[in-house]
């Protein structure tokens, strides 16, 4: 399952990857250099897949504006390759092995990295950034270009039509909107990425679709925090009797998809409800109980 919400899975063999070897500490963004026909993300994916040289990226941008996650976010993926004389020397820190360091991101251009972002390519690229960027406190100072690391080898990766300026304003005002004090629970506490998924400003655990929603119709008056709290895990699966259910747990309470109520039920709830805590499959779940 994809790391980033509304991410195409199309992920490479753990073959090719350096499996649970990344800290997080940088983001960096690609040009495809890709010949004519442009490719689609899964046309991309196929190369990664299959490519002798294994040079793996954690997400692909299509000109669409459709994303896919190739390499998982813990893992690191080998399309940064190592450092060439010259580079920045940000890099001299992580000269160990910048794959083991760095989240980072294709986006599809041509033969010489020509052509600018579409403007899907460029909204989606910029929202996936940020999201990262939140997730793991990577600081704008290290979004940095392939080509700072490989100055010699990729010195038009992602391209001289990259809205680098563009990018770190979105940066900003995302920042500042973060920040903006308002009455209401869920945007003081939320950030939306799209109508199906937030993301919590202080666990940052992903809350997304029908859990979403009865989450906030748990709300007492539409605006206040609903009295189970905040998310402290992000979805867990889960097997009952061959029927795949779905739990996460919040500061006060676990809420879980299971349409066929093959867990339990609740009256006057349909998909999603308050699971019982005491049920052992449930509390054998908690991620922070104590063993």
């Amino acid at each position: 399952m994809s790391d980033y919400p509304g991410a195409i899975d199309y992920f490479v063999d753990e073959s090719r990857v350096f499996v649970e070897k990344n800290d997080h500490k940088a983001i960096v963004l690609h040009g495809t250099g890709s010949p004519d026909p442009l490719p689609t993300v899964e046309e991309l994916g196929g190369y990664f897949r299959s490519t002798p040289l294994e040079t793996s990226v954690h997400y692909g941008v299509g000109c669409d504006g459709r994303i896919a996650q190739y390499v998982h976010e813990s893992d690191g993926a080998g399309g940064n390759g190592y450092l060439d004389a010259g580079h920045d020397p940000f890099w001299d820190q992580y000269a160990d092995n910048p794959n083991w360091h760095s989240l980072s991101i294709e986006h599809v251009n041509d033969s010489a990295n020509s052509l600018p972002l579409t403007d899907a390519q460029k909204t989606a690229s910029f929202k996936l950034i940020a999201y990262l960027c939140k997730k793991y406190g990577i600081p704008p100072e290290n979004i940095k270009s392939h080509a700072s690391l490989q100055p010699v080898q990729r010195a038009e990766c992602p391209g001289p039509a990259f809205p680098w300026s563009d990018l770190f304003n979105y940066l900003k005002e995302v920042e500042m909107q973060r920040y903006t004090s308002t009455s209401n629970d869920f945007n003081t506490y939320f950030e939306e990425v799209d109508a199906n998924h937030w993301i919590c400003k202080r666990t940052n655990c992903v809350i997304q679709y029908g859990i979403k929603d009865f989450f906030q119709s748990l709300s007492l008056d539409g605006q206040a925090l609903p009295v189970i709290g905040l998310p402290t895990s992000g979805e867990i699966y889960t097997k009952v009797n061959g029927v795949t259910i779905v739990l996460q747990f919040y500061e006060r309470g676990v809420l879980v998809y299971d349409p066929s109520h093959a867990l339990d039920s609740q009256p006057g709830t349909q998909s999603v409800y308050l699971a019982k805590y005491d049920d052992p499959i449930v509390s054998g779940l908690d991620p922070f109980r104590k063993k």
